[in-house]
């Protein structure tokens, strides 16, 4: 579902896939098994002891290879400003679901998911458009390809500057 270089990754050896039922996680190298470990009991699975988390911990980057804004680590901003919105970021309840897991053992876990109205209301353009005024997305081409790349603290940096600034990334609820 997210394409054919992410499906490529998955499928190389070594590479380990978290067991979130919402946001699953691809990870490759020495930190690899820390980076996706209780992935899956995450309540909120892109905000704290996630995968996303972790990759702020680390100071790491996002490349985009073909693919629009925004990305899923922006789930993970979202998370961190929760309390600013002015609507709520998850269902009020959290869904129950199994996963099976690296042993073969069927698992029963709970994560809060984002409802419809986030995705059809959510303005991540206005980010993408300030990280590149500000030169904190680069971007380049490669024959026919797009790449894209951000350091995931500068776009944390900069939603705190847009907040501070006043600039909404969802419009405010119609009564």
């Amino acid at each position: 579902m997210m394409g054919m270089i992410s499906e490529m990754f998955r499928r190389k050896g070594g590479v380990l896939r978290s067991m979130s039922p919402t946001h699953p996680v691809l990870a490759y190298g020495e930190k690899s098994a820390w980076i996706v470990e209780g992935h899956e009991y995450c309540v909120y699975p892109c905000g704290k002891g996630s995968p996303f988390e972790k990759l702020r911990t680390l100071n790491g980057k996002v490349l985009f290879f073909d693919v629009a804004f925004p990305f899923t680590f922006f789930h993970y901003i979202e998370d961190l400003i929760k309390d600013t919105l002015p609507i709520p970021l998850y269902t009020e309840e959290p869904i129950t679901t199994k996963v099976v897991n690296y042993e073969g053992e069927t698992i029963t876990v709970k994560s809060f998911v984002y409802p419809k109205r986030i995705y059809s209301t959510r303005r991540t353009t206005m980010l993408e458009d300030r990280l590149i005024k500000e030169r904190m997305l680069e971007k380049m081409r490669i024959g026919r390809s797009t790449l894209k790349l951000v350091k995931v603290e500068d776009a944390i940096r900069c939603t705190y500057q847009m907040l501070k600034e006043k600039v909404e990334f969802y419009p405010e609820p119609r009564s």
